[in-house]
């Protein structure tokens, strides 16, 4: 109960009983909070003291806020992803409790550049296929693939992207290589750098701009065939990278 007569704020309080509610698990990880209109009800309090409590609960990690959708609480612990081994997107998700969705953003054809064609092993005047991916997690975007291939790998790729997206079916591209007959990679490489969100990607993944973000940059492979380049965005705050070595 709120006490109105106490030297504390009310929105200190709100913010206490809020994370009260978070830590009996009345309000779930990973969840949407309920809105402002229907904290304010809840609280009998303005919505300037309901934006104040939010405020604390995000500085301290407790609630997030996606961009043009809503205040969540956030994970006791952030996903865990093994890089020892290479898990599907779904069995990764699915392993820790958190349901996997997959939308494709685009699938079209463009002209490579200089750099990809080098990639690829592709003239500087080919065409690229381009499939952009949004991952979700709990309904809330936790990863952005942007991946390139040459027109053969593409044609035999993106139908299988299209018919797991029409039964619903979450998948990243690692999930479409073993439905085609000819291209099975064998290995990949990859880089791990850390960033912050440009105002497109922020937009993209439904978070603020300057959010924290892994990029993971790989290039799959066939034996020597190179298969795929991909850029893969991760929300930094919902990821974490670990790896076990021997020593």
């Amino acid at each position: 109960m709120l006490n109105r007569h106490s030297s504390t704020p009310l929105y200190e309080q709100v913010a206490q009983l809020i994370q009260e509610k978070v830590n009996e698990e009345t309000w779930q990880a990973g969840k949407k909070l309920p809105s402002e209109r229907e904290l304010c009800e809840l609280f009998a309090v303005s919505r300037i003291t309901i934006r104040q409590a939010i405020k604390q609960l995000e500085d301290q990690g407790i609630l997030y806020r996606t961009h043009g959708v809503g205040t969540f609480i956030s994970r006791k612990t952030k996903l865990q992803q093994p890089l020892e081994q290479i898990n599907s997107f779904q069995q990764m998700l699915e392993q820790q409790g958190v349901i996997a969705s997959t939308k494709i953003l685009a699938n079209k054809q463009v002209l490579s550049s200089v750099q990809m064609a080098k990639i690829l092993n592709l003239q500087p005047t080919d065409y690229v296929s381009n499939l952009q991916l949004i991952g979700y997690g709990d309904e809330q975007p936790m990863v952005y693939y942007n991946s390139y291939f040459s027109i053969p790998v593409g044609q035999s790729i993106m139908p299988n992207a299209q018919a797991m997206e029409t039964q619903g079916k979450p998948f990243s591209t690692l999930d479409l290589y073993p439905l085609t007959n000819t291209y099975q990679p064998t290995h990949l490489e990859q880089t791990f750098e850390a960033h912050t969100a440009n105002k497109e990607l922020a937009s993209t993944m439904q978070i603020e701009e300057g959010w924290p973000i892994f990029q993971v940059t790989s290039i799959m492979y066939k034996d020597a065939y190179p298969l795929e380049y991909r850029e893969a965005y991760y929300r930094g705050d919902q990821y974490r990278f670990f790896i076990k070595r021997k020593l």
